[in-house]
């Protein structure tokens, strides 16, 4: 259960992140300093959050949004940019089917409406989908 929780903390911060920095070229730490991203990362996580209690799954808001704000510290790992973002920077596929795609399906299934999720993992599409020149 504890490893569960674990994944689904991790995923949560990736999914509050990744996608942001990997579509703007911005650090975590930046991120966070733009109030309308950070509104738009909340809102991500949030999501995230709602699909992962549906699953039993015993997260706090308040834990979650500490652990975020750790991660996105500048002078520390905050200051880095997500694997998300070097991937799309380098043309290369991203991860997006797994971190967002996945809840995304789950949520689907349990019928949780995730907005926000949906436009950054279309957005993260879009980009591949240009840098592999399908477009």
């Amino acid at each position: 259960e504890d490893i569960r929780r674990d994944i689904w903390k991790k995923l949560l911060g990736n999914i509050s992140m990744s996608a942001l920095s990997g579509l703007t070229d911005l650090s975590s730490a930046t991120v966070n300093a733009v109030p309308e991203l950070k509104a738009i990362s909340l809102k991500a996580m949030e999501e995230a959050l709602d699909v992962s209690q549906a699953c039993g799954i015993g997260l706090e808001r308040e834990s979650v949004i500490t652990g975020m704000a750790m991660i996105s510290k500048p002078g520390g790992t905050g200051d880095n940019k997500s694997s998300l973002c070097v991937d799309l920077l380098n043309g290369r596929k991203t991860e997006v089917d797994f971190i967002y795609g996945s809840v995304i399906q789950i949520a689907e299934e349990k019928q949780i409406p995730t907005p926000t999720l949906k436009v950054l993992h279309g957005l993260v599409k879009g980009v591949e989908a240009r840098n592999e020149r399908v477009l």
